[in-house]
């Protein structure tokens, strides 16, 4: 039987990126790219509705301001959702093509064929899976927790803040373990499906379910590789955006009028974005490097566990 290596599977990411460090930084740029292009689109409109709030303090505000607001953000937020599906494919099966096919040609082994396409229908249909898993077991808690509430106001004459406290702290109590329960069982379900996109991503098919066979006896090893890369990807994180803070805050802090906020927001957009501008720069980098390398340890890593369950020429097991 087929071992996992979690040493290995969780150190993949971390050898990509000091071997080819330029990959990874196309990816992170790729996102961030496309945040500059959301925010360059709807960052006009944001920015003149903010100073517009700012110059007529304790007014309220014109109908059609807030109206424009709300239309800037819906569409902000459907584009985002709509580049994340697309992009998180996209470098995703960049990812697993460094991993899986390192031989392959073209820039930080970026493309957009049918690999991709599958990607994003079998990471669609398993965010609805966990989804609609994490609802099916929050629906019997919900009540439970209700129902322990009302029981409590039962036709008893007057308040008793005694028991009334304790049936809150217990169903408050129950919920948060109900909680811890769903997520366990959410992160288990996202182990033993965690291999369909890769099949999907070889074999050009839909192949979610059929990770369930693949993953038998493996759940705990995948679970352990994830969480030692979280736990790296945190303390990357916390290096990096502790510089990236400290550099931010040395070209924030001499901007003229800083220091009062609404003066400062009133002028014309244009003066305020372009003084925020370097510091915006340097939280960009900074967005970079976490991007890229953190999706180079998550996808590397997966990529790295389905070649230790399917060494290369092994055929790939169906659903049973």
């Amino acid at each position: 039987m087929a071992q996992i290596d979690i040493a290995d599977a969780a150190m993949a990411g971390l050898k990509l990126t000091v071997r080819r460090p330029l990959t990874v930084l196309v990816w992170g740029a790729l996102v961030v790219v496309y945040f500059i292009v959301l925010f360059a689109i709807f960052g006009g409109g944001l920015a003149s509705t903010i100073a517009s709030l700012a110059s007529t303090p304790g007014a309220s505000p014109a109908p059609q301001t807030i109206l424009a607001l709300v239309g800037s953000l819906l569409g902000f937020f459907f584009l985002l959702f709509l580049g994340v599906m697309v992009l998180g494919a996209v470098i995703m099966a960049a990812a697993l093509r460094a991993e899986l096919e390192p031989g392959s040609p073209g820039l930080a082994y970026l493309r957009f064929g049918a690999e991709e396409l599958w990607l994003i229908a079998v990471n669609f249909v398993l965010w609805v899976v966990l989804l609609v898993a994490q609802m099916v077991m929050a629906i019997p808690l919900a009540i439970l927790t209700f129902g322990m509430v009302i029981a409590n106001f039962s036709p008893h004459p007057g308040f008793v803040p005694g028991p009334f406290v304790g049936t809150v702290a217990g169903a408050v109590g129950m919920r948060l373990i109900g909680q811890f329960l769903i997520l366990g069982v959410t992160i288990w379900l996202w182990t033993r499906l965690s291999m369909g996109p890769v099949m999907s991503f070889r074999e050009r098919q839909f192949r979610l379910f059929e990770s369930w066979t693949l993953t038998k006896g493996h759940a705990w090893p995948i679970f352990l590789t994830m969480v030692l890369i979280f736990v790296m990807v945190i303390a990357l994180e916390i290096v990096v955006y502790g510089l990236g803070a400290i550099a931010v805050l040395a070209l924030v802090a001499p901007i003229p009028g800083i220091g009062h906020p609404q003066t400062f927001f009133s002028r014309p957009p244009g003066e305020w974005v372009a003084l925020f501008a370097p510091a915006a720069a340097v939280v960009a980098i900074l967005f970079v490097i976490i991007i890229g390398v953190a999706n180079a340890m998550t996808w590397t890593a997966v990529g790295r566990i389905y070649r230790q369950l399917v060494p290369q020429g092994d055929a790939v097991p169906t659903l049973v």
